[in-house]
Protein backbone atom coordinates (compact mmCIF):
# COMPACT_ATOMS: atom_id res chain seq x y z
CA UNK A 1 0.00 0.00 0.00
CA UNK A 2 1.60 3.57 -0.53
CA UNK A 3 3.15 5.21 2.63
CA UNK A 4 0.80 7.72 1.97
CA UNK A 5 -1.77 8.80 -0.23
CA UNK A 6 -1.95 12.34 -1.53
CA UNK A 7 -0.20 15.73 -0.42
CA UNK A 8 -2.75 18.29 -2.84
CA UNK A 9 -2.12 22.15 -2.91
CA UNK A 10 -3.67 24.15 -5.68
CA UNK A 11 -3.38 27.92 -5.83
CA UNK A 12 -6.63 29.82 -6.02
CA UNK A 13 -8.06 33.13 -6.54
CA UNK A 14 -11.50 33.50 -4.88
CA UNK A 15 -11.36 34.67 -1.02
CA UNK A 16 -8.79 37.99 -0.03
CA UNK A 17 -6.81 38.84 2.82
CA UNK A 18 -5.85 42.45 3.10
CA UNK A 19 -2.39 43.47 4.76
CA UNK A 20 -3.64 47.07 4.83
CA UNK A 21 -6.45 45.69 7.32
CA UNK A 22 -4.01 45.10 9.92
CA UNK A 23 -3.60 40.84 10.35
CA UNK A 24 -2.72 39.52 13.22
CA UNK A 25 -1.24 36.60 14.18
CA UNK A 26 -3.55 33.80 14.13
CA UNK A 27 -5.46 34.67 11.35
CA UNK A 28 -7.11 32.39 8.71
CA UNK A 29 -6.24 33.26 4.85
CA UNK A 30 -6.81 31.40 1.80
CA UNK A 31 -6.89 31.44 -1.98
CA UNK A 32 -4.97 34.67 -2.12
CA UNK A 33 -3.33 37.64 -0.14
CA UNK A 34 -3.81 41.23 -0.97
CA UNK A 35 -1.33 43.81 -0.36
CA UNK A 36 -1.11 47.57 -0.61
CA UNK A 37 1.79 49.04 -2.60
CA UNK A 38 2.39 51.94 -4.42
CA UNK A 39 1.75 50.68 -7.55
CA UNK A 40 -2.05 49.38 -6.68
CA UNK A 41 -3.31 46.41 -4.62
CA UNK A 42 -1.11 42.96 -4.94
CA UNK A 43 -2.77 40.01 -5.23
CA UNK A 44 -0.35 36.82 -4.28
CA UNK A 45 -2.14 33.09 -5.05
CA UNK A 46 -1.55 30.78 -1.82
CA UNK A 47 -1.78 26.97 -1.43
CA UNK A 48 -5.27 25.44 -1.42
CA UNK A 49 -6.81 24.96 2.09
CA UNK A 50 -6.96 27.29 5.42
CA UNK A 51 -3.52 28.47 6.34
CA UNK A 52 -2.96 29.83 9.90
CA UNK A 53 -1.02 33.60 9.93
CA UNK A 54 2.88 32.82 11.98
CA UNK A 55 4.39 35.94 11.39
CA UNK A 56 3.81 39.36 9.35
CA UNK A 57 6.39 42.14 9.06
CA UNK A 58 7.05 45.03 6.96
CA UNK A 59 10.50 46.00 6.89
CA UNK A 60 12.64 48.50 5.12
CA UNK A 61 15.53 47.32 3.32
CA UNK A 62 18.61 49.25 2.41
CA UNK A 63 19.30 50.39 -1.30
CA UNK A 64 19.57 47.75 -3.12
CA UNK A 65 22.21 46.93 -5.60
CA UNK A 66 23.60 50.94 -5.83
CA UNK A 67 20.23 52.28 -5.96
CA UNK A 68 19.42 55.55 -4.14
CA UNK A 69 16.32 54.63 -1.98
CA UNK A 70 15.35 51.91 -0.11
CA UNK A 71 12.48 49.47 -0.73
CA UNK A 72 9.51 48.93 1.62
CA UNK A 73 8.25 45.08 1.72
CA UNK A 74 5.88 43.18 3.50
CA UNK A 75 6.55 39.52 4.69
CA UNK A 76 4.16 36.94 5.71
CA UNK A 77 4.64 33.74 7.08
CA UNK A 78 1.49 31.08 7.51
CA UNK A 79 1.18 27.41 8.00
CA UNK A 80 -1.06 24.33 7.50
CA UNK A 81 -1.09 21.49 9.50
CA UNK A 82 -1.90 17.43 9.51
CA UNK A 83 -2.84 16.23 12.46
CA UNK A 84 -0.41 17.70 15.14
CA UNK A 85 2.38 18.27 13.10
CA UNK A 86 2.95 21.64 10.58
CA UNK A 87 2.54 20.13 7.28
CA UNK A 88 3.13 22.74 4.59
CA UNK A 89 4.53 26.67 5.63
CA UNK A 90 4.66 29.59 3.23
CA UNK A 91 6.95 32.30 3.37
CA UNK A 92 6.28 35.50 0.77
CA UNK A 93 8.43 38.58 0.37
CA UNK A 94 7.26 41.34 -1.64
CA UNK A 95 7.78 44.86 -2.25
CA UNK A 96 5.51 47.50 -1.07
CA UNK A 97 7.08 50.12 -2.93
CA UNK A 98 9.46 50.60 -6.16
CA UNK A 99 12.77 52.18 -6.27
CA UNK A 100 14.28 50.98 -9.27
CA UNK A 101 17.74 49.32 -8.49
CA UNK A 102 21.03 48.87 -10.24
CA UNK A 103 21.31 45.66 -12.45
CA UNK A 104 22.72 42.64 -10.16
CA UNK A 105 22.93 38.67 -10.47
CA UNK A 106 23.01 38.55 -6.47
CA UNK A 107 19.04 37.14 -6.14
CA UNK A 108 19.29 34.19 -8.70
CA UNK A 109 23.19 33.62 -8.45
CA UNK A 110 23.89 29.35 -8.42
CA UNK A 111 24.13 28.43 -5.17
CA UNK A 112 25.92 25.25 -3.57
CA UNK A 113 26.35 21.93 -5.09
CA UNK A 114 23.98 19.08 -4.20
CA UNK A 115 20.48 21.14 -4.39
CA UNK A 116 18.18 18.90 -6.47
CA UNK A 117 17.33 21.92 -9.23
CA UNK A 118 18.46 25.13 -9.95
CA UNK A 119 16.84 27.10 -12.89
CA UNK A 120 17.81 30.43 -13.31
CA UNK A 121 15.50 31.08 -16.38
CA UNK A 122 15.78 34.65 -16.87
CA UNK A 123 19.57 36.98 -16.45
CA UNK A 124 20.00 40.02 -18.56
CA UNK A 125 20.98 43.03 -17.43
CA UNK A 126 16.40 44.15 -16.80
CA UNK A 127 15.12 40.99 -14.63
CA UNK A 128 16.38 37.63 -12.91
CA UNK A 129 14.28 35.27 -12.39
CA UNK A 130 14.99 31.84 -11.07
CA UNK A 131 13.28 28.78 -9.31
CA UNK A 132 15.24 26.16 -6.97
CA UNK A 133 14.19 22.83 -5.41
CA UNK A 134 16.04 21.89 -2.37
CA UNK A 135 15.96 20.44 0.98
CA UNK A 136 16.83 22.71 4.07
CA UNK A 137 18.49 21.07 7.49
CA UNK A 138 18.30 23.02 11.15
CA UNK A 139 14.67 24.08 9.75
CA UNK A 140 14.14 27.30 12.27
CA UNK A 141 16.93 26.71 13.87
CA UNK A 142 19.43 28.43 12.38
CA UNK A 143 20.61 32.16 13.12
CA UNK A 144 18.39 33.65 10.59
CA UNK A 145 15.32 31.95 12.49
CA UNK A 146 15.98 34.28 15.73
CA UNK A 147 15.08 37.72 13.30
CA UNK A 148 12.04 38.87 12.34
CA UNK A 149 9.73 37.81 10.43
CA UNK A 150 11.18 33.94 11.53
CA UNK A 151 12.00 35.24 15.43
CA UNK A 152 8.18 34.20 16.77
CA UNK A 153 7.82 31.38 14.70
CA UNK A 154 8.40 28.59 16.78
CA UNK A 155 7.06 29.64 19.35
CA UNK A 156 3.48 29.91 17.79
CA UNK A 157 3.77 26.31 16.12
CA UNK A 158 4.45 24.83 19.92
CA UNK A 159 1.33 27.31 20.89
CA UNK A 160 -0.95 25.22 18.46
CA UNK A 161 0.83 21.91 19.48
CA UNK A 162 2.50 21.52 15.82
CA UNK A 163 5.57 19.96 15.38
CA UNK A 164 8.08 20.86 13.05
CA UNK A 165 11.13 19.06 11.70
CA UNK A 166 14.65 19.34 11.45
CA UNK A 167 14.90 19.05 7.76
CA UNK A 168 12.22 20.11 5.07
CA UNK A 169 11.76 20.01 1.28
CA UNK A 170 10.54 22.63 -1.37
CA UNK A 171 10.65 24.85 -3.74
CA UNK A 172 12.23 28.81 -3.85
CA UNK A 173 10.78 31.32 -6.66
CA UNK A 174 12.66 34.84 -6.91
CA UNK A 175 12.53 37.34 -9.33
CA UNK A 176 12.97 41.22 -10.34
CA UNK A 177 13.12 43.75 -12.28
CA UNK A 178 14.02 46.72 -13.21
CA UNK A 179 10.19 48.47 -12.79
CA UNK A 180 11.23 48.09 -8.88
CA UNK A 181 8.89 44.69 -8.43
CA UNK A 182 10.56 42.08 -6.32
CA UNK A 183 8.59 38.90 -5.19
CA UNK A 184 10.01 35.95 -3.23
CA UNK A 185 7.80 33.04 -2.59
CA UNK A 186 8.53 29.51 -0.36
CA UNK A 187 6.98 26.55 0.20
CA UNK A 188 8.14 24.34 2.78
CA UNK A 189 7.01 20.71 2.88
CA UNK A 190 7.27 18.59 5.96
CA UNK A 191 8.43 14.80 4.78
CA UNK A 192 7.83 13.57 8.30
CA UNK A 193 3.98 14.07 7.18
CA UNK A 194 4.83 11.90 4.39
CA UNK A 195 6.24 9.13 6.51
CA UNK A 196 9.80 9.38 5.83
CA UNK A 197 11.84 10.03 8.95
CA UNK A 198 13.51 13.37 9.87
CA UNK A 199 17.01 13.95 10.23
CA UNK A 200 18.91 15.97 12.49
CA UNK A 201 22.30 16.82 11.01
CA UNK A 202 24.61 19.05 8.48
CA UNK A 203 23.28 19.78 5.19
CA UNK A 204 26.09 17.48 3.20
CA UNK A 205 25.04 14.86 5.21
CA UNK A 206 20.91 15.07 4.67
CA UNK A 207 19.51 11.57 2.77
CA UNK A 208 18.35 14.47 0.58
CA UNK A 209 21.25 15.59 -0.34
CA UNK A 210 21.58 15.19 -4.56
CA UNK A 211 25.18 13.02 -3.41
CA UNK A 212 22.40 10.62 -2.20
CA UNK A 213 19.14 10.45 -3.91
CA UNK A 214 20.40 8.56 -7.01
CA UNK A 215 20.65 5.32 -4.18
CA UNK A 216 17.14 6.32 -2.84
CA UNK A 217 14.69 5.75 -5.43
CA UNK A 218 11.62 6.94 -2.99
CA UNK A 219 13.55 10.52 -2.09
CA UNK A 220 14.37 10.72 -5.50
CA UNK A 221 11.02 10.10 -7.01
CA UNK A 222 9.49 12.32 -4.49
CA UNK A 223 11.22 15.23 -5.34
CA UNK A 224 10.74 14.46 -9.37
CA UNK A 225 7.23 15.19 -8.60
CA UNK A 226 8.37 18.04 -6.65
CA UNK A 227 9.95 19.66 -9.28
CA UNK A 228 6.90 18.80 -11.62
CA UNK A 229 5.02 20.69 -9.34
CA UNK A 230 7.40 23.75 -8.95
CA UNK A 231 7.25 24.33 -13.02
CA UNK A 232 3.42 24.68 -12.26
CA UNK A 233 3.95 27.30 -8.81
CA UNK A 234 6.42 28.94 -11.44
CA UNK A 235 4.04 29.43 -14.43
CA UNK A 236 1.22 30.65 -12.00
CA UNK A 237 4.04 33.36 -9.69
CA UNK A 238 5.25 34.61 -12.73
CA UNK A 239 1.59 35.49 -14.51
CA UNK A 240 1.07 37.31 -11.30
CA UNK A 241 4.78 38.84 -11.03
CA UNK A 242 3.78 40.49 -14.57
CA UNK A 243 0.04 41.70 -13.57
CA UNK A 244 0.30 41.89 -9.77
CA UNK A 245 -2.82 43.63 -9.40
CA UNK A 246 -5.15 41.47 -11.69
CA UNK A 247 -6.75 38.33 -10.58
CA UNK A 248 -5.41 35.21 -12.49
CA UNK A 249 -7.99 33.66 -15.06
CA UNK A 250 -6.27 30.33 -13.68
CA UNK A 251 -8.64 27.97 -11.58
CA UNK A 252 -5.61 26.52 -9.91
CA UNK A 253 -3.42 23.46 -10.82
CA UNK A 254 -2.05 20.23 -8.91
CA UNK A 255 0.38 19.84 -6.38
CA UNK A 256 0.60 16.25 -5.64
CA UNK A 257 3.57 14.26 -3.90
CA UNK A 258 2.87 10.74 -3.85
CA UNK A 259 5.03 7.20 -3.83
CA UNK A 260 4.02 3.58 -4.11
CA UNK A 261 6.52 2.05 -2.21
CA UNK A 262 6.60 1.09 1.50
CA UNK A 263 9.11 2.86 3.78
Amino acid sequence: MPIFRYLALLIGFTVSFALQAAPEVGDKVSSELKIESDRGVKRIPLPEGEWTILSVATPEGTPKFGGSKANKFAQVIAAQPLNDSMSLLFYINVNTTSEVPKYSDELCKPLLNGRFSEDRYIADVWEQACIQVAHSTEFLGVSGANKPPWSNVRSELRKRGWSYPNTTIGLQYRRYDQRGQWLTYRIYVNPTTLRFPDFDGKWADAPWHMDFLARDPKRLALMKTLLLQAKEVQKTLDEHFLNPTEKSPKVGFGFKLTTNSNN
